[in-house]
């Protein structure tokens, strides 16, 4: 009976969105059983919320008593949303989740899956946990496959014994924040700073008394997203962060911390973004040096209202620009229930400083206004509306054309998200 339910669960929740199933046991063996929990999936397999210190939660987990000796945790996560775009400038289209070129005209409208993973967990004895996510993207970048292995590491600590834990492998570069509070629409920080390594990095970390850091050591080259160096070899790039938690009361906290990251893409006179436009630009005469970056961020919650500001700045020019790069983002959201389920209504405010304003590809800027209803604890149904100012995609910045100030997008998205 427990490998039917077991079984079912799996099955239905891959094939329909209206059947979610709670944590799931299934043993195999005297010394191993098959899990599923989706309150701890809820967190690992999210891409928008939660998108640093995954390592530490898995620790925390584990203290917790939410993830269980003995065990192999399967966990999974969907995205699948309707958009409808309109721009004002044909051929314009700056949605920060798609690529630019996705539709053609001033119109435009499809159904997509931007990301599904399924990811394993397996407590291997008290002190080693190990983490692997095999995930599809649909904005996988020219050369890249759309199925990855995005993750795959091993955490080494008990946090019930010892606050100070390591990890190694491939995983999101702790720098900065990051959140969104939408469930289909980035954050103009995560755009412009997120960080994901594309080799396997290591780190050390502490986490006790509502404080939380971590210090990566970060092979050079160009990874995922923002960490890049112009020296390819050796271990020359590194990030810092860090955070507090101060709970004033049992309803109401803040959260502050920061970040800094070493070597950051902004680092050419010539935009890049894979290792092959590096190549290419430096052949033509091009000339890279090192670009660091650092981040600010704070959260305030108090009952069902919280509120974030988030602030990134590279501390030396971009040669591309001879300007530093900034994003900005403010958010804020209000819990409440709407028949009786679990619903946020959010708003957000986000801007990229790249130039003056004498430029083509002086800023971009995003407003965001959201609302969420969880159906479930798995299933999450959503509906945004996003405007967009400026039209700058940050790997073509200069390509004759490519920049617009005036471009002026509006977004209509509807969504759901699965996770078990």
């Amino acid at each position: 009976m427990v490998m039917k339910k077991f079984t079912l669960c799996f099955i239905l929740s891959a094939i329909s969105t209206q059947y979610v199933c709670a944590e799931t046991a299934l043993s195999v063996s005297p010394g191993l059983t098959i899990r599923t929990s989706p309150e701890y999936s809820k967190t690992m397999v999210n891409w928008q919320q939660d998108t640093s210190y995954k390592p530490v939660y898995m620790l925390e987990s584990r203290k917790n008593g939410l993830i269980k000796p003995d065990s192999l945790y399967i966990s999974a996560g969907f995205r699948g949303q309707y958009m409808k775009e309109r721009t004002n400038v044909a051929n314009k289209f700056p949605n920060l989740g798609r690529f630019p070129a996705q539709h053609k005209g001033k119109n435009g409208s499809e159904f997509i899956i931007p990301n599904a993973a399924i990811a394993l967990t397996a407590p291997i004895n008290q002190w080693v946990t190990a983490f692997g996510q095999f995930e599809y993207t649909d904005t996988a970048y020219k050369n890249q496959d759309k199925l990855q292995l995005r993750k795959m590491y091993a955490t080494f600590g008990d946090l019930s014994q010892f606050p100070v834990y390591g990890f190694f492998g491939k995983n999101t570069i702790d720098f900065g924040d990051n959140q969104s509070y939408h469930q289909m629409t980035h954050s103009m920080n995560y755009h412009s700073f997120a960080a994901v390594s594309d080799a396997p990095i290591a780190g050390i970390g502490y986490a006790d008394y509502g404080f939380k850091t971590t210090a990566t050591l970060i092979p050079g080259g160009r990874h995922l997203r923002t960490a890049d160096t112009p020296e390819t070899n050796g271990l020359n790039n590194f990030a810092i962060n860090s955070e507090k938690t101060f709970e004033l009361s049992p309803k109401t906290s803040i959260r502050v911390g920061g970040g800094y990251l070493h070597g950051t893409i902004y680092n050419a006179d010539f935009p890049h973004h894979v290792q092959a436009e590096i190549d290419a630009g430096l052949a033509a005469g091009g000339h890279i040096k090192n670009v660091p970056a650092a981040a600010v961020y704070g959260e305030f919650k108090t009952g069902p209202v919280k509120f974030s500001a988030e602030y990134s700045e590279t501390l030396k020019q971009w040669p591309t620009t001879k300007h530093k790069l900034s994003a900005m983002t403010f958010q804020a959201a209000h819990a409440h229930k709407i028949f009786g389920k679990n619903a946020q209504v959010a708003a957000s405010y986000g801007r990229t400083n790249i130039d003056d304003k004498t430029t083509e590809w002086g800023y971009m800027e995003q407003f965001v206004l959201g609302y969420d209803i969880d159906l479930d604890d798995t299933f999450t149904v959503s509906a945004e509306i996003m405007r967009i100012n400026g039209f700058a995609p940050l790997a073509a910045l200069t390509v004759p054309g490519a920049s617009k100030q005036s471009v002026q997008s509006d977004t209509i998205m509807l969504g759901v998200k699965m996770n078990f």
